[in-house]
């Protein structure tokens, strides 16, 4: 996990503090990565190297882009997401509250948060980092990039979250 000191998440995009070494780049553990989402995908999440990634990457933006947007949702965009299964929605806000992506009061129901400071953080590298060619794709070709990259392969086992 990258070093919180000095760290600003409010105005830095997640990765700020990896160093561009001889063509790849390096963490403050010294650990190398090809590309910062890598460092961010599987250094930082925990989640393998694979052809699914640039996907699942780009719903992750497309989600906290949409919470980010810090207006409530409707449903109809709520159902835009996840082909309109409000309990895969339900468990991808989960998971973003698990990482930290989210922030959580005792007061606020899932649906009704907002993105938290670190989220906001991965948010902008993502943005920064997304390849071009998904900018103007709708979400539902989106979730069928998603939906198809994921029908063939085998299922992948996660050894849980890094982020202690």
């Amino acid at each position: 996990m990258m070093s919180q000191s000095n760290y600003n998440a409010d105005a830095l995009p997640w990765g700020w503090e990896l160093r561009a070494n001889k063509g790849v780049f390096e963490d403050s553990s010294g650990r190398t990565w090809s590309t910062v989402r890598d460092a961010f995908w599987v250094g930082e999440l925990g989640f393998p190297s694979n052809h699914v990634a640039s996907e699942q990457q780009e719903l992750l933006t497309r989600v906290l882009t949409a919470i980010g947007a810090e207006r409530q949702w409707g449903d109809e965009q709520r159902f835009d997401f996840f082909e309109g299964d409000m309990l895969f929605w339900d468990f991808y806000l989960c998971w973003l509250a698990s990482i930290v992506m989210l922030e959580i009061s005792d007061k606020r129901y899932l649906r009704d948060t907002q993105i938290s400071a670190r989220g906001r953080s991965v948010l902008m590298m993502l943005q920064a980092t997304r390849d071009p060619a998904w900018e103007a794709l709708p979400m539902t070709e989106v979730i069928a990039a998603v939906a198809t990259v994921a029908g063939e392969v085998a299922p992948v086992v996660c050894t849980g979250s890094r982020l202690g």
